[in-house]
């Protein structure tokens, strides 16, 4: 019986043609099987997402203006992406605007054809439990121990059921998996990017085979596939790594996390200390169960030291304070640990000449040149264009170049100059572009026996947690500058993360009258959420409302500006725009030059009622254009 096939190719196929593809097979072909098609003389995996037979779909085919094609090839005739996931990727498509077959594609990687055609057998075993599931609601626990989480995990093993837990980064993940007991352990598989491919295969066959275990990965882990998925954990639920922003599917894991636990009825717990303002709303509107009390961790006495002030008092220029030097000292003499936050790389973050005001920025990307002295380079940090420094301005030839600007290599240098005897280690993308090098600098800083300083950038949260005797934020105001609707989340949960790592916390700033600055000093958190929230409930913006990216490039610039104005008209002249539904820009980009192209972008913000109506605008745009849902930055 010939067979009409309704299949999702694994490749990108725009929004605005159709996603199912339809194809004939003679051989039988279960929903969810695996195939090859020919697509524009190119053969393609795809997943059979509908099939009937072709009497019943004849009399549509002859009114149909197509030929219809045969697939090339069967790869697998079992169902091995199931209707859930079939579901869960459908779902993804249309709430992150990416063709289905983008987001198949970034699954069928995994997929060990050959062993899956050489098991026969193997299929006997993986169909869905059919045991009463009661755990589908969501929790969330500000700080969960050891013996709690092996708890949890160790009565979703005895109940035969499936587990995921999801980290937002590799080193995290790998750090709760050594501390395991042996008899969790031995029922835990690790799924991650720097797993072996091959190890990747048969973690993947186990998990389908509906196997009891646990699993362990990073956002990639929700689509697994899974057969008796019952508990989830998303630990570090404020992560920003959740989001995959760089590289398509566009999604948030988190989310994705959701729609599984839902469709799974599966129970989801979310864990973090600081947790996100969506967190806290949906903790309030009773859609979450907080499990530990919010805001009750104890954190470091923080004190703020007012830097215009010292200068004001005749105190020479320094990135110390002489209350942060004798802290450092009395720290360092108990043989104590300190920790100094810059996020900023490099020797001096910006060069200009002092003689006609000319400022070294790389050539493809319009961003401040860094300095760094072990290279002895001008490197930019958006595409690591490189360039010696000058002997002179390149423009008027003067030789009063000014190094300025104080990334984390000029803090090393600063710092060394105080305590030249004490052991200081570095912790930057620089000096640790691997989860390797990070581990190593790590253990090399905690195996230290005498007094010792850290220096790092933000990196410092996705590897381990540690314990300070003292933290130093030491400029406060290079948090603050940045033109973002989450800035203020950000900044919130940088420093209470920091306050709950050390016993003491020193934050310099030269504005030490900004209000969410003092807010934090009095430990206000609930104060600050509410507040914020209010905000961004009357400003449109997340939780409330979902914010979208509208990104267009080109190398010519004339032409990204008339492109971004022309798609903006276009929007708002040829829709009818529904109340919850709000266009800005076009504007540059946040970073409006990368590599050589020129970026502009437009933004929509989104009721979340209003999916549908958003779907009928985004099908209008260009494919051409970026289209970035629940962006993480505007």
């Amino acid at each position: 019986m010939i067979k009409i096939l309704k299949v999702i190719p694994g490749t990108k196929i725009p929004l605005n043609q159709p996603q199912l593809l339809t194809y004939f097979s003679k051989e039988n072909i279960e929903l969810g099987g695996l195939i090859s098609v020919k697509l524009k003389n190119r053969k393609v995996a795809g997943v059979v997402f509908e099939a009937e037979d072709l009497r019943q779909t004849k009399m549509n085919l002859r009114k149909s203006n197509f030929k219809l094609k045969n697939i090339e090839k069967i790869l697998v005739s079992s169902e091995i992406i199931d209707e859930k996931l079939r579901e869960l990727i459908l779902w993804t498509s249309l709430y992150y605007w990416e063709p289905a077959g983008i987001v198949l594609k970034s699954i069928l990687t995994n997929i060990p054809l050959k062993e899956l055609n050489k098991k026969e057998s193997f299929y006997k075993n993986n169909k869905e439990s059919k045991k009463k599931n009661d755990l589908s609601k969501k929790e969330f626990y500000s700080d969960i121990n050891n013996e709690q989480h092996y708890k949890i995990l160790l009565g979703a093993i005895k109940k035969e059921r499936q587990v995921l837990e999801l980290y937002p980064e590799i080193i995290k993940l790998e750090q709760a998996y050594e501390k395991l007991p042996e008899s969790l352990k031995k029922k835990t598989l690790v799924f991650h990017s720097e797993i072996k491919k091959s190890q990747l295969k048969k973690n993947w066959l186990r998990i389908l085979s509906g196997e009891s275990v646990i699993i362990f990965s990073t956002r990639q882990g929700v689509f697994l596939p899974f057969k008796n998925l019952k508990l989830i954990i998303v630990n570090d639920e404020n992560s920003l790594s959740y989001k995959s922003w760089d590289q398509h599917p566009k999604y948030n894991a988190k989310h994705v996390a959701l729609k599984l636990s839902d469709l799974h009825k599966a129970k989801i717990i979310f864990t973090d200390k600081v947790l996100s303002f969506e967190s806290y709303s949906n903790i309030k509107d009773e859609k979450y169960f907080p499990k530990t009390k919010l805001f009750e961790e104890k954190t470091a006495k923080i004190e703020i030291v007012d830097m215009i002030k010292l200068m004001e008092q005749g105190n020479k220029f320094s990135y110390f304070s002489p209350v942060l030097l004798e802290k450092i000292k009395n720290i360092l003499n108990k043989n104590g640990t300190v920790l100094l936050f810059q996020n900023r790389r490099g020797l001096a973050t910006y060069i200009y000449c002092k003689d006609c005001g000319y400022f070294y920025e790389c050539p493809n990307c319009k961003s401040s040149l860094v300095y760094y002295r072990d290279a002895n380079k001008l490197i930019c940090h958006l595409c690591n264009h490189q360039e010696n420094p000058p002997g002179g301005c390149r423009k008027c030839h003067g030789h009063l170049v000014k190094y300025s600007g104080h990334g984390t290599q000029r803090i090393y240098k600063e710092i060394a100059n105080f305590f030249p005897e004490t052991p200081i280690y570095l912790l930057d993308l620089n000096s640790a572009p691997t989860n390797i090098e990070k581990q190593k600098i790590i253990q090399n800083f905690i195996g230290e026996k005498k007094g010792k300083i850290l220096i790092a950038t933000s990196i410092i949260f996705g590897v381990q947690e540690m314990e300070f005797d003292l933290v130093s934020i030491l400029n406060f105001d290079l948090l603050v500058n940045f033109p973002d609707f989450s800035t203020e989340e950000r900044i919130i949960r940088l420093v209470r993360k920091l306050a709950l790592s050390s016993k003491e916390l020193i934050i310099q700033t030269y504005n030490p009258e900004d209000s969410l600055l003092k807010m934090l000093h009095s430990g206000q958190y609930e104060d600050i959420y509410k507040k914020e929230l209010g905000l961004r409930k009357a400003l449109s913006y997340p939780p409330y409302w979902q914010i979208i990216s509208l990104k267009y490039r080109h190398k010519d610039e004339i032409r990204a500006e008339k492109e971004s104005k022309k798609l903006f008209d276009q929007l708002i002249i040829k829709n009818k725009l529904p109340e919850g539904i709000k266009i800005l820009g076009p504007m540059n980009s946040l970073k409006p030059k990368i590599k050589g192209f020129y970026y502009r972008s437009i933004i929509l913000k989104v009721k979340r009622s209003h999916l549908k109506e958003r779907n009928h605008l985004l099908v209008t745009i260009p494919d051409s254009w970026d289209i970035d849902v629940d962006t993480i930055e505007i």
